[in-house]
């Protein structure tokens, strides 16, 4: 009798067991999943930190179980977005029917190329400043014009060169340091961006930012 009674409280205990280690099982599947579906934003530019034009915002370089040193952290802004149909103004010309200088002659073959330019490509405007409120050096390719791209309504890339008229020129900046400057991309004529994708460039992590376009 002892011994039936032992075997029942055997299965019992058995499968009340069983039952909680499905359950515990169960629970981390359930949270495996979950934190399999949140997507992170910032590391890729399909998810970016949204951010809004013209206000200040900080950039943090996340930790990295590769690297034990200080971290980079920056505040960044971007003022001032022009969108410019023309940007390429007009030489004075000589008068027609008179015979021209070479200095007019080079002036009317420049405004040629101004007015091509002009018909073929608009251009982005705006200001950038950048202070280093981390204890390291951010090096010149944490921002440069190679750290932004640009996307129209449809999500389309829109293809964007920087002009040597651009007074922001990338550095490498010391902590505590700080830069700023005016900055100019050529896109092709009537393509309206919608949407920045700013790349803050860290040594070991990219910090990926949105800045929709109004």
């Amino acid at each position: 009798m002892k011994n039936v009674l032992f075997g029942l409280i055997f299965i019992v205990v058995f499968f009340v067991t069983a039952c909680s280690n499905d359950e515990i099982q169960g629970e981390k599947d359930n949270n495996k999943n979950s934190s399999e579906s949140e997507t992170k934003i910032g590391v890729d530019k399909d998810h970016p930190i949204e951010v809004t034009f013209g206000e200040s915002f900080i950039v943090n370089e996340e930790e990295s179980k590769f690297v034990d040193r200080a971290l980079g952290k920056a505040e960044v802004t971007f003022r001032n977005y022009v969108l410019e149909k023309d940007y390429y103004t007009m030489e004075p010309e000589g008068d027609d029917g008179s015979s021209r200088s070479l200095e007019e002659l080079n002036a009317a073959t420049s405004n040629g190329l101004r007015q091509e330019l002009n018909n073929s490509l608009d251009f982005v405007h705006f200001d950038i400043s950048l202070n280093n409120l981390s204890d390291i050096s951010l090096e010149s390719s944490f921002l440069s014009h190679h750290n932004f791209e640009f996307y129209n309504a449809a999500g389309k890339a829109i293809e964007a060169s920087v002009l040597s008229d651009s007074e922001f020129k990338a550095s490498e900046l010391r902590a505590g340091g700080s830069n700023s400057g005016h900055i100019i991309f050529e896109i092709p004529e009537g393509e309206i961006p919608s949407e920045i994708i700013f790349t803050a460039d860290f040594p070991i992590n990219d910090v990926y930012y949105g800045i929709p376009i109004n």
